[in-house]
């Protein structure tokens, strides 16, 4: 799972304002052919799109290419794709929903859950959740990468991820609460705290709360594939795309190294139902979905004006800067996600009630140029 940028990969108008049901097919076409021409650009196997435009109640779902370079097997709109750091947004709604079950305080520190990290006691679950705990990126030790593709079915256990930060001579980055600095180890904590709260994995706890049919979520799951979702599961290939020396099927390694900072994979249209269930309301209480909602800079780690700059919630995100968001559209939310051979995103443009996600099965698609293309031709239309 890569260090996570926030760059607004595209926004797009789905319909125009006189569409009542279906979108124009003209326009479906025309989006269509931009999703195959990025897709054969950036050399990537698979590239899918799922929106939902304003005053709707479908989804529509856009996708090219098969599930392996040269496959003849074609992607679906059921097609899994590893999504990386969306998932912190599902590990940020659990925590929140035990909040609101009063099995935790979002100010209280982590010591009382885990008093095995004793430098990290005083760093309370909020800093976890926006990224203001100062605690360092397990992800970022050296070899971690080379060391997963060597021994690609390893089986992480969440404290195994933990202890990897904790006894990495620079566990500690700056004073929690005193900047701000990502890092999946937070939210590798955050599924230790749920565990030792609950009393079950974090697999039964983000199965039994959020996946699956409450929430229209059938074609989402956690680390391990389903023997019913392999027929949908593309190949993910790290590198420089296709015939290049440097480039790796990685689609055996075991998702757990990224547990509940991304572990789940999932499809585009699943992502989108994922978004519209959250920021609608369904899945968090309206305080739960405003501390979610409220941002720290991504610089400072302070409280910020929601209008003036990108920040960071719990487990999701706000870029205004890119494409002009904050002159055209406003607040946006997002998160990106991406692993060894993935790349993903969700955004939610509350003034406009779009939502959009794309899901490609490379790490070297220029994923802005495909934003910029897909919101300037439904600009144009």
């Amino acid at each position: 799972m890569r260090q996570f940028r926030f760059t607004t990969l595209f926004t797009v108008l789905i319909l125009t304002l006189g569409c009542k049901s279906e979108p124009e097919k003209k326009f479906d076409i025309q989006l269509q052919k931009i999703i195959n021409q990025d897709r054969f650009e950036c050399k990537a196997p698979a590239l899918a799109v799922s929106i939902q435009g304003p005053n709707e109640k479908n989804i529509y779902d856009y996708f090219d290419g098969t599930t392996n370079f040269d496959g003849s097997r074609k992607i679906k709109k059921e097609s899994l794709f590893q999504i990386g750091s969306i998932t912190k947004s599902f590990t940020a709604a659990i925590i929140l929903q035990l909040e609101f079950e009063k099995k935790l305080i979002l100010d209280a520190p982590i010591g009382g859950w885990l008093p095995q990290y004793s430098q990290w006691k005083s760093i309370t679950v909020k800093q976890l959740l926006n990224q203001t705990s100062g605690i360092y990126n397990y992800s970022d030790i050296s070899n971690f990468k080379n060391n997963l593709i060597k021994k690609p079915t390893k089986q992480f256990a969440l404290k195994e991820l933990a202890d990897l930060a904790y006894n990495h001579k620079k566990n500690l980055l700056f004073y929690s609460g005193k900047g701000w600095a990502y890092s999946n180890t937070n939210y590798v904590l955050l599924g230790l705290i749920i565990e030792k709260i609950t009393g079950h994995s974090f697999s039964n706890e983000i199965s039994s709360r959020l996946l699956g049919k409450k929430f229209g979520l059938l074609n989402t799951y956690y680390i391990k594939n389903p023997k019913n979702s392999v027929e949908f599961l593309v190949h993910s290939y790290d590198g420089a795309g296709k015939n290049s020396p440097t480039n790796t099927d990685v689609t055996i390694i075991n998702t757990s190294w990224a547990g509940p900072a991304g572990g789940l994979i999932s499809s585009a249209h699943d992502i989108v139902l994922w978004a519209k269930a959250l920021f609608k309301g369904n899945v968090l209480q309206p305080k739960q979905l405003n501390e979610m909602t409220t941002l720290v800079s991504m610089e400072s780690g302070q409280l910020i004006n929601k209008q003036s700059e990108n920040g960071y919630g719990l487990g999701i995100g706000s870029d205004i800067e890119n494409f002009g968001f904050n002159k055209k559209y406003g607040l946006v939310y997002d998160h990106t996600g991406g692993m060894l051979g993935a790349l993903s995103y969700f955004v939610y443009l509350p003034r406009k009630n779009i939502i959009v996600a794309v899901v490609t099965n490379t790490n070297q698609c220029d994923v802005i140029k495909i934003a910029d293309d897909v919101i300037s031709s439904v600009i144009d239309h």
